[in-house]
């Protein structure tokens, strides 16, 4: 508090936020979630995975300390699935627990929603594979799910799914060494129902080695209007995608240009 160092605010400002604090000894070692002093056991994995799913009243232990033992991969973010997927991992025997922090993936993940009919369909473009994904919908109006069921590209992993207090929370992972390829892929079908509409609210995605993503989605209703959206991967060698959305059925042409207004 001395010395040429700025002098500090002495106040603190919260937006949505606010400071939890909790007794020492009521937070276990990392990875040991069902807190029972034995890290990184089928049982730790099985609890996580309910809690994407079912959500926090699978923890019935002790809240704050089986939340803080969710850190498995030391980024100081709780509850990830790039933890889940990581402690995974370390169960099947192919990484070792770390102490220091896992760096996420260098591009993010491009995710988009498209809704034909009463299926929303959710496609995914990543430059590594996918180890797990977790999705929070919001549920719009008298809307209801009839069926979440996985697209043929990520068929080989495991599928979990609940609707809570209102919402559709949706897991896919695999407890052994399934994993979605990188590149663009169709994850998972959500049949709905009723009047009403599903919110994407949460992506949460991980690579096979519990790196984290960051996700980059685009919302699931049908577009107003037309958009062009910037190319995937930026700077890219060889190839790279352009997306674009049409109001309506047309005819289109996609013309490109060099720095110079040059046709390419």
């Amino acid at each position: 508090m001395i010395g040429d160092k700025v002098t500090p605010i002495r106040c603190l400002e919260f937006i949505n936020g606010g400071i939890c604090v909790f007794d020492p000894d009521s937070i276990d070692d990392r990875g040991d979630l069902n807190l029972n002093n034995v890290a990184y056991e089928i049982a730790d994995a099985v609890l996580y995975s309910n809690y994407f799913v079912y959500g926090l009243r699978v923890f019935v232990i002790n809240v704050a300390g089986q939340i803080a033992a969710s850190d498995v991969n030391a980024d100081g973010l709780t509850l990830t699935v790039a933890d889940l997927v990581l402690l995974i991992r370390i169960i099947t025997g192919e990484a070792s627990p770390i102490t220091g922090k896992i760096l996420p993936v260098d591009e993010p993940m491009l995710l988009t929603t498209e809704r034909l009919g009463n299926t929303t369909e959710i496609r995914s473009v990543t430059s590594d594979d996918i180890g797990g994904v977790h999705f929070v919908f919001d549920l719009k109006g008298a809307v209801s799910i009839d069926d979440v069921r996985l697209s043929a590209d990520a068929s080989n992993m495991n599928l979990g799914w609940a609707v809570e207090n209102n919402q559709l929370r949706i897991l896919i992972h695999d407890t052994e060494s399934e994993r979605i390829s990188a590149g663009q892929n169709s994850l998972v079908e959500i049949v709905t129902s009723g009047e009403g509409s599903i919110e994407l609210v949460l992506a949460d995605a991980a690579d096979y080695n519990g790196r984290p993503y960051e996700v980059v989605a685009k919302s699931a209703e049908m577009p107003s209007t037309w958009t062009l959206d910037q190319n995937y991967p930026n700077p890219f060698n060889p190839t790279t995608s352009i997306s674009f959305s049409l109001a309506d059925q047309a005819d289109w042409r996609l013309t490109i240009y060099n720095i110079n207004g040059a046709v390419v």
